[in-house]
């Protein structure tokens, strides 16, 4: 649930990092970092969202829009708890992002859901259903983190999850991706300090090779020739360093330089509009 309300001034340090627009009317963001109370919501996101939006020169650029190339890590969201929610994810889609967001499976069923699923984990196919039908799909990537093996037979065929043009699913097991491999799925490689560059999967992937950049302690990957290669011939998804807890700055300015050279090129990140305004 969304209420009405700016969060208490105790709430602004914390653990999760997080982007808060109060300010209607001069049309500003603010980051702040919540504690996750259970008593905050977003704020005014509907309204707010988009005037960060409007300010920021986004919505009449015509097909290039920048906003398309940042994936919000499990939706937008303030508060932990709501992470790959329902609204979370909707919203990230609405302001023209594209979202990461975790698969399982629960009672025959694909969920989203990044620890053991609930009852109360959304049904994927209807979360998709419902995108098409408020029409908010533009082509943004959507990015499906597989969090346990055996999906490939509650994928195949599913008319909603065919819906989304621009998707890959990345993080299973090698075994498991050489089985959506066979299956036509798209995937994304790893690729990060302890996973290297495999040439034989290269190959596996075709023509459409696709890569998950990670980096858990450094950002071992700037001013790296075999990266800078794989940015010009291939589509890539950095994973921006505050979710691991880094400062994300130099990623951040490695990632718009890439975008200004053309490369296919995305940020997943916990600070969607913040990346936006440091790109437009």
């Amino acid at each position: 649930m969304i209420q009405d309300s700016h969060p208490p001034s105790q709430y602004l340090t914390g653990k999760y990092k997080r982007e808060h627009t109060p300010c209607i009317q001069n049309f500003e963001c603010e980051e702040f970092h919540a504690l996750d109370p259970p008593s905050h919501r977003q704020s005014n996101l509907h309204v707010t969202l988009r005037l960060c939006l409007v300010t920021s020169k986004i919505e009449h650029m015509g097909e290039y829009k920048p906003s398309k190339q940042i994936i919000a890590h499990r939706g937008f969201w303030l508060n932990a708890s709501d992470a790959n929610s329902k609204d979370a994810l909707q919203q990230a889609l609405e302001y023209g992002f594209g979202i990461e967001t975790d698969l399982r499976a629960r009672c025959g069923q694909v969920v989203v859901s990044h620890d053991l699923p609930t009852r109360n984990s959304p049904i994927f196919s209807d979360l998709v259903n419902n995108w098409t039908r408020l029409g908010i799909l533009d082509n943004q990537t959507i990015a499906l983190n597989i969090k346990e093996d055996g999906l490939i037979p509650l994928l195949i065929g599913n008319m909603e999850i065919e819906k989304l043009i621009k998707s890959f699913f990345f993080d299973m097991s090698v075994p498991e991706m050489l089985a959506y491999l066979k299956f036509g799925l798209p995937v994304a490689s790893r690729l990060s300090e302890f996973e290297v560059l495999s040439n034989n999967l290269t190959d596996k992937m075709g023509a459409t090779r696709n890569y998950w950049l990670d980096s858990f302690y450094s950002d071992w990957w700037l001013d790296n020739e075999a990266v800078d290669e794989l940015c010009a011939t291939s589509e890539v998804t950095l994973v921006s360093p505050e979710i691991h807890g880094r400062n994300p700055d130099q990623a951040w300015d490695w990632f718009a330089e890439k975008v200004s050279t053309g490369c296919r090129i995305n940020l997943c990140t916990d600070l969607p509009l913040r990346v936006l305004r440091r790109i437009t």
